[in-house]
């Protein structure tokens, strides 16, 4: 409908660790916590999705590239006040962190290139040592850190 909307990839750092300590019926739960942490972390007109094994996509209508930046890091932070333990054990799972890729849709792409950007600054908040967001505008070079 013309109007300006952002897209925001997110990935749970060291996924595979939980899973792989703790089996996956733990790592199940993680999720299901941290998506209850991501859909308290948006309104209720945006939508956020399980993407793939343990990556989450927000798309956010009616949104400056800054404010979804800003969604991105409170969601972020959020996570990072949990700490997780085993429900049936009480066993300390500990912190859990999750990398951030932001980006703003603009008319001269398609929406391949736009998931692309989102989830190239994901990658590139890996790249600097996780626990982070990055924006992405259409020329991927001015990514934007934000830690």
């Amino acid at each position: 409908n013309n109007s300006d909307f952002c897209l925001i990839i997110m990935d749970i750092d060291h996924f595979k660790t939980i899973n792989d300590q703790y089996g996956h019926l733990v790592g199940d739960r993680v999720l299901k916590q941290l998506a209850g942490q991501v859909r308290s972390g948006v309104r209720q007109w945006d939508i956020a999705a399980r993407y793939g094994g343990e990556e989450f996509a927000i798309l956010l209508p009616n949104t400056y590239l800054d404010q979804a930046r800003q969604a991105a890091e409170n969601i972020r932070l959020s996570i990072g006040r949990l700490n997780m333990r085993r429900t049936d054990t009480g066993e300390v799972i500990g912190k859990i962190s999750a990398s951030f890729g932001v980006a703003q849709y603009h008319a001269s792409e398609s929406d391949l290139d736009l998931i692309g950007r989102a989830d190239k600054a994901m990658y590139e908040a890996k790249n600097r040592g996780r626990n982070r967001t990055v924006t992405s505008t259409p020329q991927l070079k001015d990514l934007q850190l934000a830690k």
